[in-house]
């Protein structure tokens, strides 16, 4: 049977780039999208992706229940999981004399939090699988600041002191890593420059 791999926020960018590498390595990819504009990437991506038991799964990772319901779609398609890449995310830029905290809120609800809760309810399934992985995508901006981010990189730490928790707690059944790139030319970089 096919591994399966679910890629959070996987129709853009990071995202969709490892959706398709994932694909060409064997696994069956869940693209993860939040709404009925990414719907129409997601749905374009699988085209891409091409003949293969790949999934387009909708949910929007700030809420609890649309993450449970896209797990047991998984579970009833697949019934199982071997790879987790927690991707989604969006940036916040502006300076810190003026960071609301709705703005903070919204960074941290999708960056960390989402992650964290993805990663929670997909925990199960990942357990079914003989060599189970999660991986978190980080930021460089973890190690080095960057001027008007302090939302993004606060969340971007987190996940980092998240995964390095979660390592050592579901070690050695379940690989936990990240990886923390510099800047990539993404629509999200577009957006918060």
């Amino acid at each position: 049977m096919k591994r399966v791999a679910l890629i959070t926020g996987g129709t853009t960018g990071i995202g969709r780039a490892t959706a398709i590498r994932l694909a060409r390595e064997g696994y069956s990819a869940v693209v993860n999208y939040k709404d009925g504009f990414s719907q129409k990437k997601a749905a374009e991506l699988l085209k891409i992706l091409g003949k293969g038991n790949h999934l387009a799964a909708q949910a929007d990772i700030t809420k609890q229940k649309e993450i449970m319901r896209m797990i047991k779609k998984i579970s009833e398609k697949y019934g199982r999981l071997d790879a987790l890449v927690n991707n989604a995310g969006i940036n916040q830029t502006q300076p810190f004399r003026r960071l609301k905290l709705n703005d903070l809120d919204r960074v941290l609800d999708v960056n960390l939090r989402g992650a964290m809760f993805t990663t929670k309810y997909a925990l199960p399934l990942l357990e079914k699988s003989t060599h189970p992985k999660i991986i978190f995508i980080a930021s460089m901006n973890s190690f080095v600041g960057s001027p008007h981010r302090p939302a993004y990189i606060a969340s971007k730490s987190g996940v980092l002191g998240f995964m390095k928790a979660l390592a050592v707690e579901l070690a050695p059944k379940i690989l936990v890593n990240a990886i923390a790139p510099g800047y990539i030319k993404t629509a999200m970089m577009k957006v918060s420059q």
